[in-house]
């Protein structure tokens, strides 16, 4: 897997991140309206990403993020309060393209598979063996 199959959600991320960085300097309203709805796409999609490659506390973590920029019901904070939340924000759409990857849980599902043997097809888990059919 090449580093973009194994992190689909590497540019949603790295534009959220610099819209976050963009953040703290004054902007116009529109901007943290559109701002919150691409945080909440993106942190969805890592949470998508997330689960499916079984790293659960991504999950939790990126719904936190979801919460707070959540465009449904925003939080009401005044400017000089969203400066580090949006940085934070930032730093942990930066830490998803380092952390959360795909294939990430798949280690584990392959250990716990018991290897093939040459009568795979005749034997059941614990060694008993299949019931064959006298007639085939």
């Amino acid at each position: 897997m090449t580093f973009a199959q194994r992190r689909p959600h590497l540019i949603p991320c790295l534009v959220v991140t610099a819209m976050l960085g963009l953040a703290v300097s004054k902007l116009p309203y529109g901007y943290f309206v559109l701002l919150r709805w691409v945080v909440g796409a993106a942190a969805v999609f890592v949470i998508v990403v997330a689960y499916y490659s079984r790293q659960y506390w991504a999950c939790w973590l990126y719904g936190l993020v979801l919460l707070v920029f959540n465009p449904v019901m925003p939080f009401r904070l005044g400017r000089g309060m969203w400066r580090p939340v949006d940085l934070a924000g930032a730093v942990l759409m930066l830490l998803a393209v380092i952390l959360v990857r795909r294939g990430a849980g798949e280690h584990r599902e392959v250990r716990n598979r018991q290897q093939p043997n040459e009568h795979s097809d005749e034997t059941l888990p614990g060694g008993m063996e299949a019931y064959r059919d006298p007639r085939s």
